[in-house]
C-alpha cells in the first residue's frame, strides 16, 4: 500500500454514511461532538456552521462541506438569529434523504471512526476544521460520491446501507486528498506526502519495516546524494530516517500487541529486531513501559507517554 492507505489502516479508519437531515428555512440547533471525524457536506440549500465556543459562522451552500476533525460540539442553522436548540432539548431532527422534497436545505452526514490508540499519527497533520468545496477541481469526485451516496439513500437498493459506508469513506478521503494538494507550507507527515522523494522513501520503509535500511539505499530510491537526502528528509519530516523507521515499527507493534496473540518474540523478529530482549528495550524507551504491559492495557491504551521521535 501506500504511506497514507498505511496510515489509514494502522489506525483503523473506518466510514459510516449516517442520516440526512433536513430543515426549514428557519431552524438552529447544537449538535454535541465525535470521537473521531464528522463529516457534513451540502446537497441542497445552505446552512451556517460555526464551534459551540466560537463566534463566527463559516456560509455553507449546495456542494460545499467540513470534516470537524476534533471532539468540539458545534452549531449548524439555516437561520443564524434564531436561539440555538440545545442538543439535550431539541427534537430528533434527522431524517432520511426521501423526506427532503418537502424541506429546501438538506444535508448528508458520515464519519470516520480511528483507534483512539493511534489517531494522533492522521489528527497531527489535519486542521481542526477541514472546509472543502466540491464544485472546485480536482474537488468534483467528492461531488459525483456524494450524489451517488444521496441516489443509495433513496432507492434503498440491496446491499446499500453498505454502498453507503463505502461511498462516504471515499468521499473522506477524497478531502484529505484535496486538502493535501493545497498545502504550501505543510511538514512532517503531510510535507512527506506531497513531496515524491520522500513519499517514495516511505513506501519502501512502511513495505519491509524489517529490514535493516542504510542511508545510501534511502538516497538512492530518492535519487540524492547521502547528504543530500539526510538533509531534506530531516527538513521535511523533522527527524532522520532511522528514527522515523523506530517509531513506525514501533507504532505497528502496539497495534500487534493490543489486538493480536501474537508472541513477543515472533513480532520482535518480524519487525526486524534480533532478540525479543532488544525489541522490548526500544519498546519501553519509546512507550514508558514493557511489551507485555501494553499487551495488558489493551486497545484502550494511549500513546501520551510515547518518545519525543514519535511520528
Amino acid at each position: 500500500m501506500d504511506p497514507f492507505s498505511d496510515i489509514l489502516t494502522l489506525v483503523s479508519a473506518r466510514s459510516y454514511a449516517t442520516a440526512g437531515l433536513a430543515a426549514s428555512n428557519h431552524w438552529c440547533q447544537q449538535f454535541v461532538g465525535f470521537d473521531g471525524l464528522k463529516f457534513i457536506f451540502i446537497q441542497s440549500g445552505h446552512f451556517w456552521f460555526r464551534f459551540d465556543d466560537e463566534q463566527h459562522w463559516l456560509s455553507l451552500s449546495t456542494g460545499e462541506g467540513v470534516i470537524i476533525t476534533r471532539h468540539r460540539p458545534f452549531v449548524m442553522a439555516t437561520d443564524k438569529t434564531l436561539k440555538v436548540r440545545l442538543a439535550d432539548k431539541a427534537p430528533k431532527a434527522v431524517r432520511d434523504p426521501q423526506a427532503s422534497d418537502t424541506e429546501p436545505n438538506l444535508l448528508l452526514a458520515g464519519k470516520m471512526e480511528l483507534d483512539a490508540t493511534g489517531a494522533d499519527l492522521l489528527l497531527s497533520i489535519l486542521p481542526g476544521l477541514l472546509p472543502f468545496d466540491s464544485r472546485a477541481e480536482p474537488s468534483h469526485k467528492i461531488s459525483w460520491l456524494m450524489q451517488q451516496l444521496y441516489n443509495e439513500k433513496r432507492q434503498l437498493s440491496a446491499g446499500y446501507t453498505l454502498a453507503c459506508d463505502h461511498l462516504m469513506h471515499l468521499a473522506i478521503i477524497e478531502v484529505f486528498r484535496d486538502w493535501l494538494q493545497r498545502q504550501t507550507s505543510a511538514s512532517g507527515i503531510a510535507a512527506a506526502l506531497i513531496d515524491p522523494r520522500i513519499l517514495s522513501v516511505l513506501h519502501h520503509l512502511h513495505q519491509q519495516p524489517a529490514k535493516a535500511w542504510q542511508l545510501h539505499e534511502l538516497a538512492a530510491i530518492a535519487s540524492l546524494s547521502r547528504a543530500a537526502f539526510a538533509k531534506h528528509f530531516h527538513e521535511v519530516m523533522g527527524t532522520t530516517p532511522i528514527r522515523y523507521l523506530t517509531a513506525w515499527r514501533m507504532r505497528l507493534a502496539s497495534k500487534a500487541l493490543r489486538f493480536s496473540g501474537e508472541a513477543i518474540k515472533t513480532l520482535a523478529f518480524e519487525l526486524g529486531y534480533k532478540n525479543e530482549s532488544t525489541f522490548s528495550v526500544v519498546f519501553k524507551r519509546y512507550y514508558g513501559h514493557s511489551p507485555s504491559q501494553h499487551r495488558r492495557l489493551g486497545p484502550g491504551v494511549t500513546l501520551s507517554g510515547a518518545s519525543k521521535d514519535k511520528l
